[in-house]
């Protein structure tokens, strides 16, 4: 019982870390697409915004999990003797 708990507070923690991470970029991303003084701020943002939106969910999810997986354990290997 007590792993369940921790497994549920694990999740929200994950689900909570996404929502804010997820919103400051939205904000960042939102504000640099109004940009009338910086075209290369609204350039990117608008790239950005064109690129996810013609990725499947589902593949961008896949992408993030089994490439973050492989990024990280090329930054830090595991040595075993």
């Amino acid at each position: 019982m007590t792993a369940l708990i921790g497994a549920c507070v694990t999740t929200i923690t994950v689900a909570i870390a996404a929502l804010v991470i997820g919103l400051f970029l939205g904000i960042l991303l939102g504000l640099a697409m109004h940009q009338r003084t910086h075209r290369a701020y609204r350039s990117l943002a608008i790239g950005t915004s064109i690129f996810l939106r013609g990725i499947p969910e589902l593949l961008l999810l896949f992408l993030l999990y089994y490439g973050g997986n492989a990024l990280l354990k090329s930054l830090w290997p595991t040595t075993r003797s």
